[in-house]
């Protein structure tokens, strides 16, 4: 059972991540941010590669790392920008989604099937999304899911929920193929390339401002780096359903640090949709 110690602290290095991000995104541009989680985070797990080796590299390695690493890049921007149009109470609850859309890439491929269960775990983070903005719903049954779907922030975090229900699982055969170390950095080091590339293409990459913020940026690498260590060591012990579902942890962590440090308003009927989500990733964890 120690992959879920290891989720677990996943799942608080997560909370941490969107916190800093939150904070670093109310006085850098959420490009700057994205392009500082990559960079960051490849330099700093570099001098791992001296330490634990760089292991056989086949025609699988490559296919996968590259195309997750492409995905990741482009789910980095969506989600940079959803948590900075949007409260971290709103927006985060809708990564829970991910283990929901698992249950659909998981079979396909990794070919790793959760239990029936699973079907009332996805019912019960409906159920809780529905809680969010549960005061809409005095303007009719279904409008709190259409408040959800009209608000810019929440809609680009289930963008991104998807697309981490589909690197969740191609991350894990890179894993396979390789190590845990060299996964990481491997693809954080194309995602930094990509990045780079893309900014300077539209002329956005601006270095003064990462120097002049230099401290909280790489913060966000050093978190990064706890956080994907522990998540890869995590799905390489049990069914990658499994980990991120535990790891879902993190809405509910980072929501808190929302309402207590932020001040974010409506913490009250957030709250409950926030548990009730939690509640039905644990059911797919527990039962699935």
């Amino acid at each position: 059972m120690m992959w879920i110690l290891y989720a677990l602290l996943s799942a608080v290095m997560e909370s941490f991540k969107d916190f800093v991000s939150k904070k670093n995104i109310q006085k850098v541009p959420y490009r700057m941010v994205a392009w500082s989680f990559s960079v960051f985070t490849a330099l700093i797990t570099a001098p791992l590669q001296f330490i634990f080796g760089i292991p056989y590299l086949d025609q699988t390695f490559f296919i996968y790392s590259i195309f997750t690493a492409f995905v990741f890049f482009l789910s980095v921007f969506i989600y940079m920008k959803a948590i900075e149009l949007s409260d971290l109470s709103v927006t985060l609850p809708m990564v829970a989604f991910t283990p929901v859309f698992m249950l659909l890439t998981s079979p396909i491929i990794l070919g790793e099937f959760p239990g029936i269960f699973g079907i009332l775990g996805i019912v019960m983070i409906v159920f809780g999304a529905y809680f969010l903005k549960i005061k809409e719903s005095k303007h009719g049954l279904l409008q709190p899911f259409k408040a959800l779907i009209k608000e810019r922030g929440p809609m680009l975090m289930l963008i991104v929920a998807f697309i981490w229900s589909i690197t969740g699982n191609t991350w894990k055969i890179v894993v396979q193929h390789s190590s845990v170390t060299f996964s990481i950095f491997f693809i954080y080091s194309i995602m930094a390339i990509f990045s780079s590339a893309w900014l300077l293409s539209r002329k956005k990459l601006d270095l003064g401002i990462v120097r002049k913020n230099f401290p909280s940026l790489f913060l966000i690498g050093i978190i990064t780096t706890i956080n994907e260590l522990s998540f890869m060591t995590a799905i390489t012990l049990t069914l990658a359903p499994f980990v991120v579902s535990v790891k879902r942890l993190s809405v509910l962590f980072g929501s808190l640090l929302g309402f207590s440090v932020l001040k974010e308003e409506g913490w009250r009927e957030r709250i409950v949709g926030i548990f009730i989500m939690i509640l039905g990733v644990a059911t797919i964890y527990l039962l699935g």
